[in-house]
């Protein structure tokens, strides 16, 4: 699993950053997730403290790393369509880490399971 994730992880780049249309020209790959989708994407993943102004943890958030306005600056009743500053790579990366933790967890399940049906023979 460790290995498959990091060619994963090495692969990011190749993926996130350029397309090439039908006719082979390449474009560079713009993608906006707004502040309001890294909240609902935190919230999914469990991270109930995602701020509602920005879609990050007080902690650690699954994706980004913050961009918060400056202190003393309030919020617009907008601004939860925002950029949030995470980018599609930012995403990818933490679907992969969390795709290794599933199958991490189901290799672990599948042993239990055989270990608890050999001992019902």
């Amino acid at each position: 699993l460790e290995s498959q994730n990091k060619q994963l992880q090495g692969q990011i780049n190749d993926v996130t950053q350029r397309w090439i249309d039908e006719k082979g020209k390449s474009h560079p790959i713009e993608c906006v997730f707004t502040r309001g989708f890294v909240r609902q994407y935190n919230t999914a993943l469990g991270y109930d403290n995602a701020s509602v102004g920005t879609g990050h943890s007080d902690t650690t958030a699954a994706a980004g790393t913050g961009t918060r306005a400056a202190s003393g600056q309030p919020e617009t009743a907008n601004a939860w369509l925002r950029d949030s500053g995470v980018s599609q790579r930012d995403v990818l990366a933490n679907i992969i880490d969390n795709a290794k933790q599933c199958r991490s967890w189901r290799s672990q399940i599948n042993s239990l399971l055989d270990e608890r049906e050999g001992l019902q023979k």
